[in-house]
């Protein structure tokens, strides 16, 4: 199993943020092993961000997950009730489907780093 990772920067902690979609696609020159589909893109819709400057608890992000490719289709969530699927310092947060997770920035650049496992069967 192996795991593609998408950065997706999004300048979205002021307030509350929304949007309808966004597209990535994978670099070309990027190949699979045989018999393994590759996440070629992903839709992001339906994105909610809540920042509160005074009480950082409270900071939200939900998202739809959709990889025609490999047939995800998702819901992403972390609030302050979620729990992370990885230690460290850049928590992974665990989306419905198990083969998607992300990673919520809030220091640095801003946005959503998605991780989609690539070929799970394998």
């Amino acid at each position: 199993m192996r795991s593609v990772t998408y950065s997706l920067a999004l300048g979205l902690l002021a307030g509350v943020a929304t949007s309808k979609t966004f597209k990535y696609a994978i670099p070309a020159g990027t190949k699979a092993t045989e018999g393994c589909t590759l996440p070629g893109e992903f839709e992001i819709s339906d994105l909610t961000v809540f920042t509160d400057n005074v009480d950082n608890t409270k900071n939200m992000a939900s998202f739809h997950f959709t990889d025609v490719d490999t047939g995800i289709d998702t819901f992403c969530q972390r609030n302050s009730t979620s729990k992370s699927a990885s230690p460290g310092t850049a928590q992974r947060w665990p989306c419905d489907n198990p083969n998607v997770e992300f990673i919520y920035q809030t220091s640095g650049i801003p946005g959503l780093t998605l991780i989609e496992k690539a070929c799970p069967e394998k």
